[in-house]
């Protein structure tokens, strides 16, 4: 029996696709190799979560995400999963958001069962933040 959950995954990227709702974004590891990129198709999304502060001050988060497929992010020197601190730029307004998670986590989790796709969380790095995102820098 087919597994229901990456068939549900599978047909959301196709309407996505089809809808013609993904942009193409470019990944840069800004630290390492400033000057490489790799240049993604990726639906836009947005996420929230509750970081707790040393003092016990919780904070809510909302992040701007990509949703990406990992076959993109494989380079010459294999899969190239996202880091703190990398950063993407959106082609159609040009804005930059750098990857960002929850303190102890990647900035990044699997979106789906077959582990064939990833949602980047990221927070805009431009004083003219995403207007489609209630995303705080």
């Amino acid at each position: 029996m087919p597994d229901l959950f990456t068939a549900a995954a599978d047909f959301l990227t196709e309407q996505l696709a089809a809808a013609g709702a993904t942009r193409l974004v470019t990944l840069t590891d800004r630290e390492s190799y400033p000057d490489v990129s790799i240049e993604l198709q990726a639906a836009p999304g947005q996420s929230t979560w509750d970081e707790v502060a040393s003092d016990g001050t919780v904070s809510q988060i909302a992040a701007r995400d990509w949703l990406v497929d990992v076959t993109q992010l494989i380079t010459d020197e294999g899969l190239q999963l996202p880091k703190r601190g990398w950063i993407i730029t959106d082609s159609i307004d040009d804005v930059r958001y750098e990857c960002v998670a929850a303190a102890g986590d990647a900035p990044w989790i699997w979106s789906d069962t077959g582990r064939r796709r990833i949602r980047i969380h990221t927070q805009s790095l431009d004083d003219d933040q995403d207007p489609d995102c209630e995303c705080g820098a």
